[in-house]
């Protein structure tokens, strides 16, 4: 069972590694990208399937208000995998 766990890890570890190496460029990209967005009074819209979903329903609640308190104010951001009744 350790070997599997330090597996599963070290591949973890790999991974990060090669998105060190390759995607650098483009995370600043998509980051200065939604930072134009929320200047000009823009909403971030999120979307995923299965897991994704769920990452993109986190992502927007972190950014409207947050599961923890912030210091500032909402950022306009929705969920399209979820409150379809609000969204349409």
């Amino acid at each position: 069972m350790q070997k599997q766990i330090k597996e599963q890890i070290l591949e973890s570890i790999s991974v990060k590694k090669q998105i060190l190496d390759n995607c650098l460029e483009d995370i600043g990209t998509a980051a200065e990208i939604l930072i134009s967005a929320i200047k000009d009074n823009g909403k971030i819209l999120w979307c995923g399937n299965g897991g994704s979903a769920g990452d993109a329903q986190h992502l927007a609640t972190e950014l409207m208000g947050g599961m923890t308190s912030h210091d500032r104010k909402p950022i306009s951001s929705i969920a399209l995998t979820t409150d379809t009744s609000f969204i349409t």
